[in-house]
This record gives C-alpha cells, sequence and structure tokens, in this order.
C-alpha cells in the first residue's frame, strides 16, 4: 500500500511541477505519514458521506419551514449550503496538510484542497447570485427593472476571478502577478469575443434606458416577429407570439434595429382600433323624404337614428346616406363604454381603392388583452356592417 502511495505522489508531483529541491526528500512513507493519511482518508470519506446522504434531508426540513417568497427560500433551492458544506473536508485536509513530515506530500495535499476549495466557493457566490436573481423576481420591482442580466455579468466576473485565483495555485504564482498580464489578455479577449462583449454592451443599454422589459408587447416588421416577452437574458430575448410559438432573438438585434414595443397601451388602457369597410358605390345615394319617413317608422326605437335624421340635423349634415351613415358610426361608438374617450374617435372616408368606397372605424379600446381586445374589435365591425342595412347600403363584394 505504501509503494502505491509513493507511485501517486511522484505522478502529482510531475504534473503540478513542483521544483526540483522538493524532490530531494525521500518520497518513502514512514508509519506517521501512513497513519495520518489513514485517519485524513476516513475522516474525509466520512464527511462526504454524511454531506451526501444526511445533509440533504436535513436541509429539505428546513426549508419546509420557510416562506416560499423569502430569501432563504431560494438559497436552499439553488443548493448554496449543500454546496458550500463540501468545503468542510477540504478545509480539514489543508489544515491536516501541515502535519505531514514530507514535504512534497504535504504540498500536494495542501494545492489540491486550495483547488477544491476555490472552485467549490466560485460555484457558492454564483449560486447566491442565482438565487438572488430568484428572489428579485419575485418583487414589484422586477416587472419595471429587470436585473437577470446584470446578475449572469457579475456571474462571469466571479468565474474570472475564480479561474485567475485556480490558475495561480497550479502555477505557484502571486495572483497579484497574474493580474499585471491581464491587460494584454483583455484586449485579445475583446477581439475574440467581439460579438459576445457586443451583447452584454446591448443587454446593459436596454435595462438601463428601460426600453424593454418582461411582458411587453413587441413588433420587429424587417424580422416579421411579434409577440410578448418572455424573458431577457445577456444574451437572448425570448419571445412568445401570438400562437404561442417562442422565437429567441439574440439582444444585440434590439438595439441593431427598431422595434416596436406596445407597453404603454397596457400602461394607458387604449389599445388602437382601425378597421375599413368598403362600402358598393352604386348603394350610396341621396335619402328622399318618403325614404326617410319609411326608415323612421320601420326603426322608431332607435334614438340616434332618430335624432340624425331630425330635419335641423339633416340640413348640418345632409341626406346623403353615407354621410349620415358616419355619424350614426361615431354616436354608436362614442356610446361603447369599452371605448377610451380620452383618445380620438373617428369614423372617416380612408384612401380610395378598386374595392369600393372606404369608410375606415379609428379609435381606441380599453381592452388590452389580446382576446379581449380582438373580441371588442370583431363585434364593433359586425355591429358596423349590420347597420348598412338601416341606410340602404350594401358592402363591398369582388365579382372575383
Amino acid at each position: 500500500m505504501m509503494n502505491l502511495f509513493n507511485s501517486i505522489i511522484e505522478n502529482i508531483v510531475s504534473t503540478f511541477k513542483i521544483s526540483h529541491q522538493s524532490l530531494v526528500h525521500d518520497l518513502s512513507l514512514d508509519k506517521t505519514d501512513f497513519w495520518l493519511i489513514i485517519v485524513n482518508l476516513l475522516l474525509f470519506v466520512s464527511i462526504i458521506f454524511l454531506i451526501r446522504f444526511f445533509f440533504p434531508s436535513f436541509l429539505k426540513n428546513i426549508q419546509k419551514k420557510i416562506n416560499d417568497e423569502s430569501f432563504w427560500y431560494f438559497l436552499f433551492k439553488r443548493g448554496v449550503f449543500e454546496t458550500m458544506a463540501y468545503t468542510v473536508p477540504f478545509m480539514f485536509n489543508y489544515y491536516f496538510s501541515e502535519f505531514y513530515q514530507i514535504e512534497v506530500f504535504s504540498l500536494v495535499i495542501e494545492k489540491l484542497s486550495s483547488l477544491a476549495l476555490v472552485l467549490l466557493i466560485t460555484i457558492s457566490i454564483n449560486k447566491i447570485l442565482l438565487s438572488l436573481n430568484d428572489h428579485y423576481r419575485t418583487t414589484d420591482m422586477a416587472a419595471n427593472i429587470h436585473l437577470t442580466g446584470l446578475f449572469q455579468v457579475l456571474q462571469i466576473f466571479v468565474g474570472v476571478i475564480g479561474l485567475i485565483f485556480i490558475i495561480s495555485i497550479i502555477v505557484n504564482k502571486s495572483v497579484i502577478v497574474l493580474l499585471s498580464g491581464v491587460g494584454a489578455l483583455t484586449a485579445a479577449l475583446l477581439f475574440l469575443f467581439r460579438e459576445t462583449f457586443l451583447s452584454i454592451l446591448a443587454s446593459f443599454q436596454i435595462q438601463m434606458d428601460h426600453t424593454l422589459k418582461r411582458g411587453d408587447w413587441v413588433e420587429l416588421p424587417n424580422l416579421k416577429i411579434s409577440g410578448s416577452v418572455e424573458n431577457i437574458t445577456l444574451f437572448v430575448v425570448k419571445i412568445r407570439g401570438s400562437d404561442n410559438s417562442m422565437t429567441y432573438l439574440p439582444v444585440k438585434a434590439l438595439v441593431d434595429q427598431s422595434y416596436q414595443n406596445y407597453k404603454n397601451v397596457e400602461f394607458a388602457k387604449a389599445k388602437q382600433i382601425s378597421h375599413k369597410i368598403s362600402i358598393r358605390p352604386d348603394s350610396i345615394h341621396v335619402f328622399s323624404i318618403e325614404e326617410i319617413k319609411e326608415i323612421v317608422e320601420k326603426y322608431k326605437d332607435d334614438e340616434i337614428l332618430i335624432e340624425l335624421l331630425k330635419e335641423e340635423k339633416t340640413k348640418e349634415i345632409g341626406l346623403l346616406n353615407l354621410s349620415i351613415y358616419r355619424e350614426y358610426l361615431l354616436e354608436i361608438i362614442k356610446k361603447d363604454p369599452f371605448i377610451n374617450s380620452n383618445y380620438p374617435v373617428v369614423v372617416r372616408y380612408h384612401d380610395q381603392d378598386t374595392t369600393g368606397v372606404p369608410i375606415e372605424i379609428y379609435a381606441f379600446s380599453t381592452k388590452t388583452n389580446f382576446s379581449d381586445y380582438s373580441n371588442h374589435k370583431a363585434k364593433m365591425v359586425e355591429r358596423a356592417i349590420f347597420h348598412l342595412e338601416k341606410f340602404c347600403m350594401l358592402p363591398y363584394q369582388s365579382s372575383n
């Protein structure tokens, strides 16, 4: 068994490039070192066993007593304490390394323990950052200020610092000496990972300017993409379309080109309704006195129509059925309880085309939810088409 330990030590020594002076010492183990190794190994395995099989159940019992929205809950959920627990056996190894009489063996144990500790601490800090992000996303502030990208940058920073410490331990150089060469390394990294750094800057620009957040409805006409923003990470924006499909768009694309954000629609409770109805030209004519009398008799329960067909009103708007129809639609839309009266309500002629005489309904609905808005708009258009009959007009139909 001692011969096996000796061969392992020699292999590790060559791997870590330990100085020639350390090799001068005799690598054979005496009884003291041998028993120290046995005791150390037994304690190390025992602690690992306890952490692996008993510690998680202990943590779960504590987690059950914690509020689901508290920061501590997310620390447990991300396994921060379990990861940190694994530092205990390596700290024990690091402490034990001072008692070995063989300098080389002591140095190897110290380096391996140091590497493990740095790695575990780096992972633990990153998990704490993830927990902070999880907790932040449950707060009201997260709806307006999105910080996922910031937490991801901090994770990268912690990872780089951890990597520098690991390299420092392996090459046996001071961290300060390694940092002195970071300038040249940074220039090389900026050149190699140009797109990555541009994405990071784009993510910061979006978050600092508050131009985009989760829940916003956006449209990118150039890419024919529209939908609700599900998540914004450091590199990717996830957009859910109206058909429930997912689009994953690079953050940089939202800075390089223009896009429409409809977040003010939700805030102002005003979503635009714009619809064109084409009317057959041959059904447009001036009402005669007889026609007006017939309409008044037939639709005597329609107060808005009766008011518009009074003599004093017809003198103002004329007797053209299309003109009276526009005024009628305008009054109906204004009386709709789901139309936002703070914004313009218009029934106007649209640009002439080959599909009859176009009349456009232009208003703002207080229903901003996709399904509610669509239903509201559909009912308004249906009413507009239905009321054409009252004015002796017909919708345009193509001969094709």
